[in-house]
């Protein structure tokens, strides 16, 4: 969705602006799920791989072209200095039926706070899933408390921030595959994704 927005707003403005043409490029966040779609006129084009970019012309847009990293930098050298801090993302895991966290994820909170400074201000979200023990309803609920958890943990260390939000998966997104009513360590997890 920001990745739409973000080309809508470029191709606008480089119709308000009368620019002659306007470069629209998806680099690499280390997600395998990105893209930009471009609309000019009645001609779309969609960028979904990574260090791809097009032309958007007075009246058309032209065809992706992918480059390699050092195509990208010498295109674009301070878009993709090597001093932005790519996106992160860390796993905190927690006791079996609880909202606390194990004593060693406990401990890695701390980890958090560097990751966080190098990107502010920066946007967090933190996702809390669950093993298949109990229930979908009490396994949504068991997640959220456990997002929360760490996202008050992260507010009380003062750090600035854009956003921050929660999400919660329950057992829908497991880490380990099991059957229903499973006990799962690497399941009972919080994932943090800082951009």
């Amino acid at each position: 969705m920001m990745g739409y927005v973000l080309a809508f707003v470029v191709v606008i403005l480089a119709n308000v602006l009368n620019t002659p043409d306007t470069e629209v490029v998806l680099l690499d966040n280390n997600r395998d799920s990105n893209k930009i779609i471009i609309q000019k006129n009645d001609n779309q084009i969609i960028i979904d791989k990574a260090n791809t970019y097009v032309v958007v012309g007075e009246n058309d847009i032209s065809k992706p072209k992918k480059l390699t990293q050092k195509e990208l930098v010498k295109k674009y050298g301070s878009l993709v200095s090597k001093e932005i801090p790519t996106p992160i993302s860390l796993l905190f895991y927690f006791k079996s039926g609880s909202e606390k966290l194990t004593i060693e994820s406990e401990k890695n909170l701390v980890n958090l706070l560097p990751e966080i400074q190098k990107r502010t201000p920066c946007d967090v979200t933190v996702i809390g899933h669950s093993d298949t023990q109990g229930n979908d309803e009490s396994n949504i609920n068991l997640s959220i408390k456990r997002a929360n958890t760490v996202k008050e943990w992260i507010i009380k260390q003062k750090v600035r921030l854009n956003s921050i939000k929660v999400e919660s998966y329950g057992e829908k997104d497991l880490a380990v595959k099991t059957k229903d009513n499973v006990s799962e360590a690497k399941n009972r997890r919080v994932e943090v994704q800082i951009r």
